[in-house]
Formats: C-alpha cells, structure tokens, sequence
C-alpha cells in the first residue's frame, strides 16, 4: 500500500501529505518504469488552482524544475518529495484525474518550463507565489508588482519568483488579477 513504511527498528509509519505520490515514484524507480502515472481530483497541472481560478490553463507537459518550484510553494497537485524523487531517478510522472479518461500533464526533465500561481494560505493570511517560466521583462514585472501594491506592500522577487502576502479577506482577488496579466 502507498504511503506506509517500516522504520529501522521495525516499526510501521505513515508518510503522511504526499505520502502516496512518494510512494509511486519511489516504486516507478525501483522497477525502473517507464513512468509513474498519478491519480487524482485534478486533471492534471495547472496555471493556477483551478477550484480558486476559473481562468486556470492546463499544461499538457512541465518541466520537473519549474513543478517543483510550484509544489514547494503551495501548488498541491504533487507533493514536493514525490517531485524531487522524481527528477532524482528521472521517472516521468503523468498526473490523471481518477475520475474521467482526459489527459493529464506529463512532468519530465525535457517538457517546457511553464508559468504558474500558487496559493497557500497561513493563518490569517495568503502567500501568492509566481513562479515564472522565463526571467519577466521591466515592464512585465513593473505591471504585476503595480497589481500587488493596490493589497500589499510586502512582495519580494528574486530567482524567477514573485511572492507577496496578503490577507485572506483580498487573496482571492489578488490571485485572480495576477493569473488575469498573466494569461491575458
């Protein structure tokens, strides 16, 4: 079963959140797949959370960098370590919806790298993330910080990624204005 384990001594563990994708990958390498499909509520990787972004565009493939960035800032779709184990062994992953027979998104070492929003909310608060595909230009970057600074004074950027936060009462907005620039 997924997301079970044995510690040294013989105890039995959960892996906990991502515990089951960790689990496949971790499979897929040691039989050496030719890839580990994921199932789940999604059909596949997203721009943006599609239950918080009607506007989200699913990927057709994504780079295992670029997934990665996402899943480590809020993008749930993956957990972090199933990712990372991924791009360790080099396992493409395909990430399916159990619930119809719609193509998913392949995530590999050679897809395209992609820009996507995440979302993860702490406390009374909303850290948007921006992960882009490609360093932005001074006008891309100067028309979404104006967009942040109608919310928030706090943003940062730096490496290819734009994070500010927020508070819960604007976050939905905030995240719908930024994907909008984004995917307009």
């Amino acid at each position: 079963t997924g997301f079970q384990g044995v510690t040294n001594s013989g105890d039995y563990l959960t892996l906990g959140r991502g515990g089951s994708d960790t689990s496949a990958i971790a499979l897929a390498a040691a039989l050496k797949a030719d890839r580990c499909m994921i199932f789940t509520d999604v059909d596949g990787v997203y721009s943006a959370d599609p239950r918080k972004e009607p506007n989200a565009v699913r990927f057709e493939q994504i780079n295992e960098d670029t997934m990665l960035n996402l899943a480590l800032c809020g993008a749930k779709v993956l957990h972090p370590r199933a990712v990372a184990l991924a791009k360790q062994y080099q396992v493409p992953t395909e990430v399916l919806t159990s619930f119809s027979v719609k193509e998913g998104t392949v995530v590999s070492k050679n897809a395209p790298r992609q820009t996507g929003v995440t979302m993860r909310r702490t406390g009374d608060e909303s850290v948007i993330t921006v992960v882009f595909r490609k360093k932005p230009t001074g006008d891309q970057l100067a028309t979404l910080l104006n967009i942040v600074l109608e919310h928030t004074n706090d943003v940062k950027y730096g490496s290819g990624i734009l994070q500010t936060t927020v508070g819960l009462q604007t976050s939905d907005e905030l995240l719908h204005k930024i994907h909008s620039k984004l995917y307009s």
